[in-house]
C-alpha cells in the first residue's frame, strides 16, 4: 500500500529541492542524501499531485544536459545560473 503524499515527510524535502529549478535525478538524490530509487519513487508520487516538469535540459546543480525534474510555480523552471 502506498503512503499518501501528504503523510510522507520526505515529500516536503524533495519538493523544496526542485521547486522553480531543474535538476537531474542523481543531483536531487545527492542534495537530499537519499538513494536514487527513493527519489524516483517520490517523484512519481509527487507527480500525481503537482505539476512536475520533466525535460532534457541543463541540470542546475551539475550543469550537464540530461533529463531534469522540477516543480513549476511560475510556468517554467528557472534556468541554471
Amino acid at each position: 500500500m502506498r503512503t499518501p503524499v501528504a503523510a510522507n515527510p520526505d515529500v516536503a524535502l524533495f519538493t523544496g529541492i526542485i521547486i522553480d529549478t531543474a535538476m537531474c535525478l542523481p543531483c536531487i538524490a545527492k542534495k537530499a542524501g537519499a538513494p536514487t530509487e527513493q527519489v524516483n519513487a517520490l517523484l512519481r508520487s509527487i507527480s500525481a499531485n503537482l505539476r512536475l516538469a520533466v525535460a532534457i535540459r541543463q541540470c542546475a546543480a551539475c550543469l550537464e544536459t540530461k533529463t531534469t525534474f522540477g516543480i513549476n510555480t511560475n510556468g517554467h523552471p528557472r534556468d541554471a545560473e
